[in-house]
């Protein structure tokens, strides 16, 4: 899976900072870039796609990012960026908090509200984009640390961090469908590190509940594949009556069996747009994220996304 590489070294002098903030927005979200050095402006940043997610590698002279009410006003994405220092330092601040990351530190940004993101000379950047879907799937609140740094140094913090760093330098080696479970995992363990900063920044019963809420949701996507994955398995492995389960979604906006079902629709759709998964037979796939009858599972698909799997996969091949 080789990356996209955008640099300003080919382009005129006069032209390479204009470049690089197209670089920018065509890459990441819509951002308005300046710099004291906006002439021979030196950048490049390599994006590598796989599954739903999006990694990009960073480099450049000085500059500052600011995401602004402005850009969030004429856009359509609806993203959450991880930022991960690979070198040096960089500054970022949302929602009233300000995070200092020194190398392997990384941050939680939102692209529907304000932020901004400064570094120092010689930062290298690892940006994870992950659509909302993805990681409201698995945690329950991550505004509530938005624009926080998360240690890298140590911890669950340690784990996602060298994950994904580790990731990147693999990604090029590795063929789709390796790189799309990989990134399900990594998005596990980047997870339960925000759950972690959470809990540890709030108090009270509503950080309770939103722990709770995460461990079922980490767990119940490590089991998707399973087609005897219930509310009941779920509360056995953690402890926990149905009741309580169903008591801790009730302000989810899926019921736990609808959610279940939505993710496994969601899981199904990408294999079935994914032109790499073409030799797979749409029933392979179904069984594989846990649906065991086709005709209840080509029912479902048609009402969530207005086309049959076999519709689906249609458009995307030769």
């Amino acid at each position: 899976m080789a990356g996209v590489l955008l640099s300003t070294a080919d382009i005129p002098e006069q032209r390479q900072f204009a470049h690089w903030q197209d670089y920018i927005c065509d890459s990441l979200v819509g951002l308005d870039c300046t710099s004291p050095t906006r002439e021979k402006f030196q950048g490049a940043i390599c994006n590598r796609k796989f599954g739903e997610l999006q990694l990009s590698t960073m480099t450049s002279d000085l500059m500052c990012l600011q995401r602004s009410k402005a850009r969030i006003a004429r856009a359509r994405e609806d993203d959450f960026l991880v930022a991960f220092e690979g070198r040096a330092q960089s500054y970022g601040s949302q929602d009233g908090r300000e995070a200092v990351l020194d190398v392997d530190d990384f941050a939680l940004f939102d692209s529907t509200r304000p932020y901004d993101v400064r570094f120092k000379p010689g930062f290298k950047h690892f940006v994870l984009k992950i659509p909302r879907s993805a990681l409201l799937s698995r945690l329950g609140n991550p505004n509530a640390v938005t624009g926080s740094r998360i240690p890298g140094g140590s911890g669950a913090g340690r784990i996602a961090s060298q994950f994904f760093r580790e990731l990147e330098q693999q990604l090029d080696s590795l063929d789709r469908l390796q790189a799309d479970r990989l990134g399900q995992i990594g998005l596990d363990l980047l997870a339960a590190a925000l759950a972690g900063m959470s809990a540890a920044s709030n108090q009270g019963r509503s950080t309770i509940k939103t722990a709770w809420v995460t461990r079922i949701k980490v767990l119940t996507n490590s089991r998707l594949g399973d087609p005897s994955l219930s509310p009941g398995s779920i509360a056995s492995s953690l402890g926990i009556s149905v009741r309580y389960l169903n008591t801790l979604f009730s302000s989810e906006e899926l019921s736990f069996d609808r959610w279940i079902w939505e993710l496994r629709l969601q899981r199904c759709h990408a294999a079935l747009a994914d032109p790499s998964q073409l030799a797979r037979s749409i029933s392979d796939i179904a069984l594989n994220w846990g649906f065991s009858d086709m005709a209840h599972f080509s029912r479902s698909f048609r009402q969530r996304f207005g086309c049959s799997p076999r519709e689906a996969r249609r458009r995307v091949t030769p």
